[in-house]
Parts: structure tokens; sequence; C-alpha cells
């Protein structure tokens, strides 16, 4: 099993955008400059739990975002936020901040293929240090019939 917490805010992963190259007259696709240090970012921290090799077979990904809580928030309200009993609804998606990390574990080769992952659990949560927690584990048999 592969455990690790990014202690860096979360960021979803942001979409490509596109423009005309004022040189050629083209319309090009390019990646934000703020998702490319993203990324590094990610990549950077992520590199030390990376396996030597790539791992095989099924995988099951568990991935927890702790989004940051609101400085306006009240006291009471920041308490129940930490206990489980608000839950962050607003943008960005859950899949948008998924995308980023199994994208970014792709890049570092934590497994051979994405397709070798068949199961995932995703939950965002408000926490009061931001952070990624991930865990990767060989998906075991069901030993029922």
């Amino acid at each position: 099993m592969i455990r690790f917490t990014i202690p860096i805010v979360p960021k979803a992963q942001a979409r490509t955008k596109a423009g005309i190259n004022k040189y050629t007259g083209r319309v090009q696709v390019f990646t934000p400059k703020a998702q490319r240090r993203n990324e590094n970012d990610l990549i950077a921290l992520m590199s030390p739990y990376a396996p030597e090799k790539p791992l095989q077979g099924p995988l099951k990904l568990s991935v927890q975002v702790g989004i940051g809580i609101p400085k306006s928030w009240s006291r009471k309200k920041k308490a129940e936020a930490l206990a489980g009993r608000t839950w962050p609804t607003s943008r960005p998606d859950l899949d948008n901040y998924l995308k980023q990390i199994c994208d970014r574990m792709t890049t570092l080769r934590f497994w051979s293929d994405d397709s070798n992952v068949v199961s995932i659990t995703a939950t965002k949560i408000y926490s009061e240090k931001p952070c990624w927690q991930v865990s990767l584990d060989y998906l075991k048999k069901s030993t029922e019939g």
C-alpha cells in the first residue's frame, strides 16, 4: 500500500485554453501557467512516494481533498464544518480535483496504465489545513462466490 499526504491547497484540474497565435494566425491550444505551476508542485511533492516500478493489476485509489474553511465563517459554522456536519458543495467539482491527482500519478508512473485503477473513493471535506490525502492499494479479490 502507498499512502501519503500532500500539504498544499488542493486545486482542480484547469481546462485547456484556446487562442489564435498572433504570429501564425492559427488556433492554438495551451495549458494555463497557473495549471502548469500546480502540476509541477504536485509532481515534486508526490515523486518521493512513486514506486520504483509502476504497479500492475487491479488497483484501488482513495483520495480525500481537504478544502480550507472560509475565513468569513463564524466559529460555530467552522466547528460544524470540521465535525463533518457541513460539506463543501461549492465549485470546483470533486471530479476535477480527482482528474488533477490521477493525471499527476500517471505522469509519475504509479501504475503501468490508468486503466489499472478499477476502484476509486473520493471525498471533498473541510479541513483546517488544506491538503490531499491519497492511498493506493491492490484490489483484493472477493472470497464470496
